[in-house]
């Protein structure tokens, strides 16, 4: 058997350090290339889709509008319009005939617009770009709806589905959502025939 030297040792040890010295320099270059090419990690949390993340597209941002336009429908509808002459005014309801029946109608008609702005919120939140979808289209129905049944609602039916009606079209330039700008299409033909 052969016996090394001290200064054998050494020479290994300077190589090994050579060689750890060269392994860490490969991992920071790798690293450098990551940082500078902006590769996205595969695996994409839901949070980082949400509002949580730093960047929101415009869909999003148009989403989390319409969702809070409709929170603030279900207030007016639900909480403040059987109490408040003003807001009853907003919904053409004559002073003197609010009743128990109207009441109770625009506290349902209310919380249905809290939930579809729960589901916005939620599909959001989590990523789930068809209940958003859904929950857009659902709005817009409820506008076009709301126009049809009065042109003096018109004002009413333009900040209910505007956001919403926008973000659907905002889609074919957002490229992580489906396209679906036929239901958008078909929905502006009516909006402007009326």
């Amino acid at each position: 058997m052969k016996e090394h030297s001290d200064d054998d040792k050494e020479k290994d040890e300077g190589n090994h350090e050579i060689e750890c010295d060269k392994s860490t320099e490969k991992d920071s270059e790798e690293d450098d290339i990551n940082i500078d090419n902006k590769t996205e990690p595969k695996n994409i949390s839901p949070t980082e889709n949400s509002i949580l993340s730093e960047k929101m597209s415009l869909f999003q941002v148009l989403s989390y509008v319409a969702g809070g336009i409709h929170v603030m429908i279900f207030i007016l509808e639900s909480i403040l319009l059987p109490n408040s002459v003003k807001i009853q005014k907003i919904f053409c309801i004559a002073k003197g005939h609010m009743n128990p029946s109207i009441a109770l109608f625009s506290f349902n008609q209310g919380c249905y617009n809290l939930l579809l702005a729960c589901l916005t919120f939620y599909g959001l939140y989590h990523g789930e770009t068809l209940l958003v979808q859904a929950s857009l289209v659902m709005q817009v129905g409820a506008a076009m709806a709301l126009l049809i049944s009065s042109t003096k609602f018109y004002p009413g039916s333009i900040i209910q589905g505007g956001p919403p009606l926008a973000a659907l079209l905002d889609q074919r330039n957002a490229a992580r959502f489906t396209v679906n700008a036929n239901m958008a299409c078909i929905l502006l033909r009516v909006l402007t025939q009326i």
